[in-house]
């Protein structure tokens, strides 16, 4: 039997880098094979530049109440640059065994996708921008993309809830009752354990209304940033 054969894996490209209050643009360029090294340089170059990098990062397992929050964040304010790391879609499984199997739990895939988006969240920054970031990245995945590109001052959340609110909010609010199952609860139970051992922050929304919830992750964006500190 013949091995099957897969697409070649997506090359990951990443954005021009501008400052908003200078004339400056410096382009940069990474290989496709997962190689960030020049990219990553020239990025810390150009925001070593930038001042006031505000960016709050949250990851947590599906029916947190993330989605939710950042959603209502973009409509209400829009002086804040939101990105959803859901957006870029989920290619199929063949697709994502291209990446590889290693980077377990969450997988090469998510690694290479967190990676990408750090990319944009770079540009995002460099020109001054408030940034939030929400996905189901694991905590690892967002400590090496914010070391890679050098992104100091940027607060992570670990959003979570009870099992019982994650049921009922999957099952009953968004109709996705199969994604109500002890996998999606262990990868909860994993990022939290991430979060502790890091000295991230929790927020948990098992008893806080949406409006409630917007408002503790606008007071933190609100809050000045604290350069060298990555939570």
């Amino acid at each position: 039997m013949t091995s099957p054969s897969f697409p070649a894996p997506v090359k990951v490209k990443f954005p021009t880098i501008r400052l908003s209050d200078t004339n400056d643009s410096e382009r940069f360029h990474c290989r496709g094979d997962g190689d960030y090294q020049s990219y990553s340089r020239g990025v810390a170059r150009v925001l070593g530049r930038a001042q006031n990098v505000a960016l709050v990062i949250m990851t947590g397992a599906s029916g947190s109440g993330k989605t939710a929050i950042a959603k209502a964040i973009e409509v209400d304010q829009p002086s804040i640059t939101v990105f959803c790391f859901d957006t870029i879609g989920v290619p199929s499984a063949e697709i994502r065994a291209t990446f590889g199997t290693g980077h377990q739990p969450g997988g090469a895939w998510q690694r290479a996708m967190t990676l990408k988006w750090f990319g944009k969240i770079a540009s995002a920054l460099a020109a001054g921008k408030t940034v939030l970031f929400e996905g189901q990245m694991r905590i690892a995945f967002i400590q090496e993309a914010l070391t890679t590109f050098a992104i100091k001052g940027a607060r992570v959340l670990c959003v979570e809830c009870d099992e019982f609110t994650r049921t009922r909010r999957l099952v009953h609010d968004r109709l996705q009752p199969e994604l109500a199952n002890e996998s999606m609860m262990g990868w909860s139970r994993y990022l939290h354990l991430e979060a502790v051992e890091a000295g991230y922050e929790i927020l948990d929304t098992s008893n806080l209304s949406l409006a409630d919830s917007v408002g503790v992750v606008l007071t933190i964006l609100q809050e000045p940033p604290r350069p060298g500190v990555f939570r």
